[in-house]
């Protein structure tokens, strides 16, 4: 609400020698020559208010985030970094894996040939055996040998000692175990009369 005072101007006028309506204009020009002012004071207050949240962020901006992207990059390069190291070492751990089969199944392919190798001399060793011992009226027709390592000795004699010497020789060898007589029957021939047929099971001694 705007109050004028008509007195105070009727005697500004008259001081001024100038006429009541011309100082009655010249205070209605002072009143709202104030008021434009301060509109004016709240308009550019108001613009540095708006400005200051841009400046303080580009201020913010250049000082702050050039760093925090230089921190970014070099987080990523060392996640990069690691990342890489991570799958060197899984495909070392991979091929060390590959190895280690292919190294299990040359050894078990070497202890196969070395059981073979050891069979093979035990069966070897055994024939040697026997062909030592047999007794001199004791004929072998038949010597069988499985894989199981189950022997199975088939033959002829015409004396009952010379078939217990041999059972005998067969039980005190290192190669041979469970000797055992499964058959024994006589026979008769034209050449040496009545023989007696036998069957003699044996099995090999493991090797270690």
């Amino acid at each position: 609400m705007i109050r004028i005072n008509l007195a105070t101007s009727a005697g500004r006028a008259k001081k001024k020698g100038i006429s009541p309506d011309a100082a009655f204009e010249e205070e209605l020009r002072g009143l709202g020559g104030g008021d434009e002012s301060a509109q004016t004071r709240n308009l550019v207050v108001r613009a540095v208010i708006l400005l200051i949240g841009p400046v303080v962020l580009f201020i913010y901006s250049d000082a702050i985030v050039p760093e925090k992207y230089a921190n970014l990059r070099r987080l990523e390069a060392e996640h990069n970094e690691v990342s890489k190291k991570n799958r060197d070492a899984a495909a070392a751990v991979e091929e060390i894996k590959k190895f280690e089969k292919e190294e299990q199944k040359l050894q078990a392919q070497i202890n196969a040939l070395n059981s073979i190798k050891k069979d093979r001399m035990r069966e070897v060793r055994v024939l040697d055996y026997i062909q030592r011992t047999i007794p001199p009226k004791v004929w072998l027709k038949k010597l069988e040998l499985s894989t199981e390592g189950r022997v199975v000795l088939g033959g002829l004699t015409n004396l009952d000692s010379e078939l217990t010497a041999f059972m005998d020789s067969l039980q005190k060898s290192a190669y041979l175990k469970d000797v055992s007589l499964v058959r024994s029957n006589e026979v008769s021939t034209k050449e040496e009369g009545v023989l007696k047929t036998f069957e003699i099971t044996c099995n090999l001694e493991k090797t270690q």
